[in-house]
């Protein structure tokens, strides 16, 4: 079932928790929603939207990133608002490696696979690399993968790191570290 055709007829919410579904592997009609998710469908049954939520005490993964030298940033939940886009000064002299882990917040998950681009201009187009030179598109899904290196950059430029992490029940989250590339020489800070 293609995405628009599935989405007709549902509310704006409806259809963002549908495409967010698509992106976490659930295609089909038979893979309903449920937990908080229901309560946002119109057509939901009533006795599923009078339940309290199955999701209630699961969250999306804690995904956790840092640089070499101690730089940390932190986030949970799949979003573009402020709580999850950090800002780094970088010096356009030197190449940059992003490390990374989640941990799922669920106590009965696990971390399924991470995956990082630089600079996607949409991250729910899923669309595989094209080639090794591709970032802008995201990495192919991994359990193993924790790093990457990027850079360097030219001075006066920005750009964002981007590392998408699910667990096994399939919530995800999204960091960003938007990068202001300086002068050469300068030292990488965080603002």
């Amino acid at each position: 079932m293609s995405a628009p055709h599935a989405t007709r007829g549902r509310t704006p919410a409806a259809a963002s928790l549908f495409a967010l579904a698509l992106i976490a592997g659930c295609s089909s009609p038979s893979q309903e929603l449920v937990g908080p998710a229901a309560s946002a469908l119109p057509d939901a049954p009533a006795s599923l939207q009078a339940q309290p939520p199955l999701f209630e005490r699961w969250r999306a993964p804690r995904v956790s990133l840092w640089l070499e030298g101690g730089r940390r940033f932190q986030a949970t939940g799949y979003t573009l608002e402020t709580s999850n886009v950090f800002d780094l000064a970088v010096p356009a002299d030197q190449s940059l490696t992003f490390h990374w882990s989640a941990r799922p917040k669920s106590g009965q998950a696990e971390t399924h696979w991470t995956s990082w681009s630089l600079d996607n201009p949409d991250v729910t187009d899923l669309t595989p690399r094209l080639d090794d030179d591709d970032l802008a598109h995201w990495s192919d899904r991994s359990a193993t993968v924790t790093s990457a290196t990027v850079g360097p950059f030219e001075a006066g430029s920005t750009h964002e790191f981007l590392v998408m992490a699910s667990d096994t029940f399939g919530f995800l989250s999204l960091i960003v570290v938007r990068m202001q590339v300086g002068e050469a020489g300068a030292v990488a800070t965080r603002r």
